[in-house]
């Protein structure tokens, strides 16, 4: 599943393509490995797109690979497989397309050329589906063997979410290490191994490192390759042939081990992507792993119910005039957790299991943090409030932000921390509890 939009891309004066190289075209030129044909890279909508995706993939039951890039597209096409099924199983079995996409016509005409009926492999289907979708990835593609994705930092919730639901026995392997300015950074070595590691290359870029505890410090200098000490963290910094000159990627990683005397390293978290209102300085990384913990010791299933969540500093409320819940005067972390409706307790109060994860959440940062702790003693930072989400409130922010940001959908990456005011005043508003 490789993600293209067309908008994304500009012409420099003298004709050159510019664009991520995520969503490069060139994806377009290798049908040969792929099972869509080329006419679906150019589909402007995401939906048809990955209808298209998913349609054509059905097809074939020798699947051997996903190229999915990051965790997220692959676990929204399982969801969008899981609500859809019925309609691509009819349409696999009478070669046809949904009408109800958005295609233009000589697309949607391109594309039926490329389908033709198969009522066998629609039966099969049908029946797997009818026996639901836990494991369903390596039943219905039984030589399925990887998936390429990235898992970690912000995109470990969906990874997790993929190896207990849809995808359990298939991996998932990061072939790669890149950033949007400098291209392939690292690759990955070890593909069984969790959490992903790469070793960098060096043939590329020149790599520098800052040490993460240091990084404000004006008189610190950055140490090379052969200085690194395995178990610290750093700050990457990258000079590549193109004309980045001792770029800061924002990426901190740690150094886990050497390989031929070439750093290992593992992706921790952005620079920036952190709650730090009095130097607490709580990353993206930790309220990931004390969030997903508070979920799984309350119930597991709350853990499979989580849809998505951000976060924010409390004074970003007040600076938007958002009152309810804000009268506590004592700065604190703000969630927004969207959890999928309980089948078992469609009744369930939202407010008061928001209420009850936000009291475990906070007792478990208290333990894993000190300097949280300390804060929380003395009363200078506040406990943590949880509001929920309404159903499909982050669908709706993500969409938001492709429309406005007019990025491919491999750049599109939600904030696990809100410093952008126009897109926490939307997430307010899907507030199940908001006036």
């Amino acid at each position: 599943m490789v993600y293209t939009n067309p908008k994304v891309f500009e012409k420099t004066p003298c004709g050159i393509q510019l664009g991520p190289a995520s969503a490069n075209p060139m994806w377009s030129r290798m049908e040969e490995i792929y099972t869509i044909p080329t006419v679906a890279f150019a589909i402007e909508d995401s939906r048809a797109r990955d209808y298209v995706q998913l349609l054509f993939a059905l097809r074939c039951r020798c699947l051997g690979a996903i190229d999915g890039i990051y965790a997220t597209f692959v676990y929204y096409a399982f969801r969008m497989l899981e609500k859809e099924w019925r309609f691509l199983v009819e349409n696999l079995r009478n070669a046809a397309i949904k009408q109800d996409l958005e295609l233009p016509e000589d697309t949607r005409e391109e594309l039926l050329s490329h389908l033709v009926p198969d009522p066998v492999r629609a039966d099969e289907l049908e029946l797997e589906f009818e026996k639901g979708f836990v494991g369903i990835a390596q039943r219905i593609w039984p030589e399925l063997r990887f998936i390429n994705c990235i898992t970690s930092g912000a995109f470990g919730m969906y990874a997790r979410k993929l190896n207990a639901h849809y995808t359990q026995g298939v991996l998932l392997y990061s072939v790669c290490m890149v950033a949007t300015e400098t291209g392939f950074v690292g690759t990955n070595l070890w593909p069984t191994k969790d959490p992903q590691q790469y070793i960098l290359i060096p043939q590329l870029h020149f790599y520098e490192f800052l040490p993460v505890e240091l990084k404000d410090n004006a008189k610190v200098k950055t140490v090379f390759m052969d200085q690194v000490c395995v178990g610290h963290e750093y700050e990457l910094i990258v000079t590549t042939a193109c004309g980045f000159y001792r770029y800061r990627l924002g990426d901190v990683v740690r150094v886990i081990g050497l390989y031929n005397e070439i750093p290992i390293v593992q992706f921790r978290y952005r620079l920036g992507q952190c709650l730090n209102i009095s130097g607490e300085k709580v990353t993206e990384l930790a309220l990931f792993d004390c969030l997903i913990e508070a979920l799984h010791s309350r119930s597991p299933s709350q853990f499979e119910r989580l849809v998505d969540y951000t976060s924010c500093e409390s004074g970003m409320l007040k600076a938007l005039d958002f009152k309810k819940g804000t009268e506590k005067t004592t700065p604190h972390h703000v969630l927004f957790v969207e959890l999928e409706p309980c089948d078992s307790n469609p009744q369930e109060n939202q407010a008061t299991w928001a209420a009850q994860l936000s009291c475990t959440y906070d007792a478990l940062m208290r333990q894993k943090r000190c300097w949280y702790s300390d804060l929380r003693m003395t009363n200078v930072l506040g406990e943590t409030v949880i509001y929920p989400v309404k159903k499909g409130g982050f669908s709706r922010l993500r969409e938001h932000m492709f429309q406005k940001f007019n990025v491919s959908l491999s750049q599109l990456k939600l904030p696990r921390v809100m410093k952008n005011p126009d897109l926490l005043e939307i997430i307010i508003k899907e507030i199940t509890t908001y006036d």
